[in-house]
């Protein structure tokens, strides 16, 4: 626009003025978008699916400016890390592993808190993401909400009424503090199996480890780690005690002697090695902090990542990481220089969902499966580095292709080889239809068997069966190692193997020395047609008993518990119908009967308990039924084949009191449970089976008491159950008068069973200072004696949680004071001291000065 003016002072200002405000515009670069936001009258117009519509609506965000803008260009960045594809390189062949863009996931714990767990659960399960990265409340919220609920609260409630109330905060979330105690609950379990294996096996956890192990406990669809350990999906959490896990951790260090060691060097590691084996990666950051710092230094090590994309609300001018801008990371070299990357400055949970939907919720679940298999086809055939774990290949190589793929092979890849052994080691699978089809020559036979003798103590053989037993191949390449051979309890079958004599007698012998190798999948009657014409000695018993426990555990879900402990079968039964259960009960009853050929009467009423123990406490509430069933059990058994710990699980339950009377003709509860626990120690012979000492030191101590007050007995009972005053004397005291040989492990654990017992009667029952004042022992209850104040010692100790073991103080007790110990001294310091107001600092300094003076 001109502007005419008159040539005067006046006007010459007027017209500076003009040009001033109105600057003449550039040329606009060709293919700018124009700003426009969504047209809702066209949207209603349209006869379209309401996913159209949100589709439709979510593209005119690119246009629309400001943060809905930085949203629409969020979902453009992750649909091109869905579609990145390598540049094909001439006389290469293409690497699998670096065939798409690696997409590194990282949200804070508020994430897993609120509704996007969903969101991001439903990655992980279909393999739309392959690192994840978070922090312990991430780890920790996933794994309470499969056990307990949170619930929406409001962001203004008072913090000291919730506190009174036991309710924590999260936002406009509610979490009641009985959901961390749940999780309590759920996780020490996992935590002493982890410890025992740290220390048996040697297991070097990492924090990743440890989620992954968490993640196959869980058997909750609906966690995100349930489906990162089954997808083999790696989590990193170098914050991993900065929670309730850490203090579920914290805690557990103290109730045993090991502790947890989690290593972090292997996991940093381990990140970055997934950044630098990667053909592209992609970050996808929900918040900021620690995970979002940690995923951009893992694409460091890779000069940058290809893709970028941050949602968070943190603001740049205060430095922090959470808040820095993408070019930040850029200058670091954390972003690649060519990269466009995005920042959406708003609340995850308002732009992931809708994120999602215009991304990883529209690749197909089909073409995911797909491309799955053809990783797993190539990483067995060519023997790439590709992370495919077994379950990959056992869920998603369809059963027509496995023989394909198992027969084409690459041995001579030991990535191909340790996969392979580890699928093959997997009990839980069962492979033998699949092998009808598998056909290996000798080269590739004897590269298989040379992968699991270098395993020799962590995967002893356990080839399947009608694998080797078709194979000439492969019966020429074990020639030298039928010793190791134990015939894939995942596939081992009835009929008689088609095996040279020799090497089937090598096999068969290798199982009557280990029975429980044939205990997975193979029942009972099948046991017994195998072995039809062996003398199977004591193994037949124990080869049935292993078919029953199997049978038992799939029938009612309980795979994971214990086969040793009864109780162990409490929290997992799937919970059945009202008339369901009791055909489930006969259906086992039936197969029991089958299988009772090969046991003893004991066996058989040990059996037949487990059995009722478990229907007990797994069925609905029908009182009449479950009398039937204890009322048959009690008329089919005499009082002494029935175990201690069944008889004493049964005699608690609340259903019997009307129907005991039917066995011992005794309508009263008490003086019937009275009278079956004084039929223990004539009728009974201890087993190695620790939950039957247990029971029979209980219910002995018990009938020495008056109204349950503990008195010492004043016999010498307790020293003839094992069998000499030495005998007894070695295992409490480790005397070392007594011969080693009357010492055995079963001896020792009984023992210990009494003195926990002891402990128990004691503090309930009876003060100290009483018991050491009532009770004047003579010389020959001298062990009897020593064993009631060594209890005592260590009761007070425990009690006051000193800072060292139980262990130690048995050893220094034995060790310090022995032979020489005056017997009125303990009881005396013990009598003056209880009642101390200052227990913990008092006991501990007191007995280093007693240990002094010894």
């Amino acid at each position: 626009m001109i502007l005419d003016t008159e040539s005067t002072p006046q006007g010459d200002v007027l017209l500076a003025a003009h040009n001033t405000t109105y600057v003449p515009t550039g040329q606009v670069p060709e293919g700018t978008p124009i700003i426009q936001g969504c047209d809702f009258n066209s949207l209603s117009e349209m006869m379209c699916a309401e996913n159209d519509r949100l589709s439709m609506l979510m593209t005119s965000y690119l246009t629309t400016g400001f943060q809905a803008t930085n949203l629409g260009l969020a979902i453009e960045r992750v649909n091109e890390m869905l579609a990145w594809q390598p540049s094909p390189v001439e006389g290469e062949e293409a690497d699998p592993s670096r065939s798409f863009c690696k997409i590194f996931l990282g949200y804070t714990s508020n994430q897993v808190s609120c509704g996007n767990r969903e969101a991001i659960r439903y990655l992980v399960q279909h393999k739309l993401v392959h690192v994840l990265v978070t922090t312990a409340g991430g780890i920790e919220e996933d794994f309470m909400k499969c056990l307990k609920p949170h619930y929406v609260g409001d962001f203004h409630l008072d913090g000291k009424t919730l506190r009174m109330q036991g309710l924590n905060r999260i936002g406009n979330l509610i979490v009641p503090n009985d959901n961390y105690c749940t999780f309590e609950d759920w996780i020490t379990p996992i935590l002493d199996k982890v410890i025992k294996e740290q220390i048996e096996q040697g297991t070097v956890w990492t924090p990743s480890k440890l989620i992954h192990r968490l993640g196959m406990e869980c058997q909750d669809e609906s966690s995100i780690y349930y489906w990162a350990a089954r997808n083999n999906i790696p989590v990193f959490c170098p914050a991993i005690t900065d929670g309730a896990i850490g203090d579920m951790i914290y805690f557990h260090s103290y109730k045993q002697d090991t502790q947890l060691i989690l290593d972090l060097v292997q996991d940093i590691r381990g990140i970055n090695s997934e950044a630098l084996r990667a053909g592209a990666t992609g970050m996808l950051c929900l918040g900021g902090g620690l995970i979002k710092h940690h995923i951009c230094n893992a694409n460091l090590m890779r000069n940058g990542a290809d893709f970028s994309v941050f949602i968070n609300t943190g603001l740049e001018s205060d430095g922090s990481d959470a808040g820095a801008a993408p070019d930040e990371a850029v200058s670091w070299g954390k972003i690649k220089m060519t990269a466009k990357p995005v920042k959406v400055t708003c609340e995850a949970t308002i732009a992931f969902p809708l994120l999602v939907a215009e991304t990883f919720a529209k690749v197909p679940i089909t073409r995911r499966s797909v491309s799955m298999i053809v990783m797993a086809l190539f990483y067995v055939v060519a023997g790439l580095q590709v992370e495919v774990s077994p379950d990959h290949l056992y869920h998603e190589v369809p059963d027509d292709q496995f023989g394909f793929l198992f027969s084409n092979l690459n041995f001579a890849h030991s990535d191909t080889r340790d996969g392979m052994v580890s699928l093959l080691s997997q009990w839980k699978y069962d492979l033998a239809e699949r092998f009808e089809s598998v056909s290996l020559d000798s080269r590739q036979a004897q590269k298989l068997v040379d992968s699991f003798i270098s395993y020799p103590d962590y995967h002893p053989l356990v080839l399947p069966f009608k694998l080797v037993s078709k194979s000439n191949c492969l019966v020429e390449a074990m020639k030298s190692y039928w010793h190791l051979y134990r015939p894939g309890i995942i596939s081992l079958s009835p009929e008689v193997p088609p095996l040279p004599s020799d090497q089937l007698k090598i096999v068969l012998s290798n199982l009557l020395e280990h029975p429980e190798w044939c205990g997975n999948r193979l029942t009972a009657s099948q046991a017994s047609s195998l072995f039809m014409d062996w003398d199977l000695r004591g193994a037949k018993p124990a080869i049935i008993e292993n078919g029953l426990f199997w049978e038992i555990a799939r029938r009612f879900h309980t795979e994971s518990q214990s086969r040793y402990s009864t109780n162990a079968h409490a929290n997992e039964f799937a919970e059945l119908g009202q008339e369901n259960w009791l055909q489930q009960y006969d259906n086992l009853l039936s197969i029991l009967h089958q299988s009772w050929e090969g046991l003893c009467d004991a066996r058989r009423a040990l059996w037949h308990g487990r059995l009722l123990v478990v229907t007990l406490r797994m069925a609905p509430q029908d009182v009449v039924r479950k009398r039937e069933i204890i009322r048959d059990f009690l008329l089919g058994h005499t009082i002494s084949q029935i175990p201690p710990v069944i008889m004493d699980d049964i005699l608690t339950w609340t259903t019997v009191n009307k129907t005991i009377y039917y066995r011992t003709e005794n309508k009263s509860m008490l003086a019937t449970t009275k009278a079956v626990h004084r039929l223990y120690p004539q009728y009974w012979s201890l087993s190695d089976d620790i939950d039957d000492h247990r029971v029979v030191w209980r219910s002995y101590l018990r009938s020495c008491a008056k109204v349950y007050r503990l008195t010492a007995p004043r016999d010498m009972e307790l020293i003839k159950w094992w069998g000499s005053y030495d005998k007894l004397a070695r295992v409490l005291l480790m005397s070392p008068k007594v011969p080693a040989v009357t010492f055995n492990s079963v001896t020792c654990e009984s023992v210990v069973c009494l003195l926990e017992e002891m402990s128990s009667l004691l503090w309930k029952t009876i003060k100290l200072e009483d018991f050491s004042r009532k009770f004047i022992p003579s010389a020959e209850e001298q062990v009897v004696w020593r064993a009631f104040a060594r209890t005592a010692a260590s009761n007070i100790l425990y009690r006051g949680q000193l800072g060292f073991p139980l262990p130690e103080l048995s050893h220094w007790l034995c060790a310090k004071v022995g032979e020489y110990w005056k017997l009125p001294t303990v009881p005396v310091f013990i009598s003056k001291h209880i009642a101390s107001t200052n227990l913990r600092s008092y006991v501990k300094c007191e007995l280093l000065n007693f240990a002094v003076a010894m």
